[in-house]
């Protein structure tokens, strides 16, 4: 999302002109908390914007992350913590900070998409029974994964970004790009038990994940124990199997008819979110005021994306 100067709005009406931008400017005035728009007749015609501060917006550090630059909030909340961040990149914000110097109401942080995301639910997605007793059953574990804010802010980028180089799944393999050149997602370690049982005690477990979706998405793994696996071994009482003595293998008999790609024809068998919406101060009411440090009571709106 561009940022459009007082001057190139399409309707600078009551400005005479679209070119100078101190003659615009005279219709509008920066005061204390809001910026006043005037009509032609200044004493009763004229409109009040409130303004909202940024020392609360978040960005990544962009000496490390040059290449972040979409263009949105990213409004992560958690419910049971009862906070709200909100987030976006250097360049953004950037724009709306110029937008405030220059006094133009109509680019500001309610103003501009704003996407809600359930940092409450994201930040243990991983855990999920679906995906732990996954990695219990295949003997890996995963070490590093999208699970902190910084870590879903670089993904967002990448989705947001045309680039030609699918993101790496493990860490330290950046996307072969030269603009975007973003890291892999995570790291994993095998715990496989030459002398275990392969993960097989969790084998019921993971068919209960593809039963049941409520056991599926629930985090109970670090609760559960694997199921105990019989293994038959001989005994001092088996039988001794010995072998027959094998003969020599006698030459291949050669093809009738013989092989020739004109008459060979191979033979085919076959066998075998939640509602979407983002957290406003509970004293925001549109274009409103805006309480600066969340310190009040949140509420949740159910406004799609807020993008207006």
């Amino acid at each position: 999302m561009d940022y459009t100067r007082l001057e190139n709005l399409r309707n600078t009406y009551p400005a005479q002109t679209t070119t100078d931008l101190n003659n615009i400017k005279t219709f509008y005035s920066k005061e204390e908390g809001y910026v006043r728009k005037y009509g032609k007749d200044r004493t009763t015609n004229y409109l009040d914007f409130k303004t909202y501060p940024l020392d609360k917006l978040n960005v990544l550090d962009p000496n490390l992350y040059p290449y972040v630059d979409f263009n949105f909030i990213v409004q992560f909340y958690d419910e049971e913590e009862g906070f709200v961040e909100e987030w976006t990149s250097d360049p953004f914000k950037e724009k709306l900070l110029k937008a405030k110097e220059d006094g133009n109401p109509y680019f500001n942080k309610f103003t501009v998409p704003i996407i809600p995301m359930d940092y409450g639910e994201l930040k243990n997605h991983h855990r999920i029974n679906k995906l732990s007793i996954g990695e219990l059953y295949s003997e890996t574990k995963v070490t590093k994964t999208i699970a902190t804010i910084e870590e879903m802010l670089l993904h967002i980028q990448w989705l947001v970004v045309f680039t030609d180089g699918f993101r790496n799944t493990q860490s330290g393999i950046p996307v072969n790009d030269p603009i975007y050149p973003i890291d892999g997602i995570g790291t994993y370690i095998t715990t496989h038990n030459p002398q275990g049982t392969f993960g097989m005690g969790w084998s019921d477990y993971l068919k209960q994940t593809l039963n049941d979706k409520e056991f599926a998405i629930a985090i109970t793994s670090d609760t559960l124990k694997p199921k105990e696996i019989i293994t038959t071994r001989p005994s001092d009482k088996s039988l001794n199997i010995t072998q027959p003595p094998q003969s020599e293998p006698s030459p291949p008999e050669p093809p009738s008819p013989p092989y020739t790609p004109s008459n060979y024809t191979p033979d085919y068998s076959y066998g075998g979110y939640r509602n979407g919406g983002v957290y406003y101060p509970t004293d925001y009411y549109g274009p409103g005021y805006y309480n600066d440090g969340y310190n009040s009571q949140i509420q949740f709106r159910n406004d799609y994306y807020n993008i207006r």
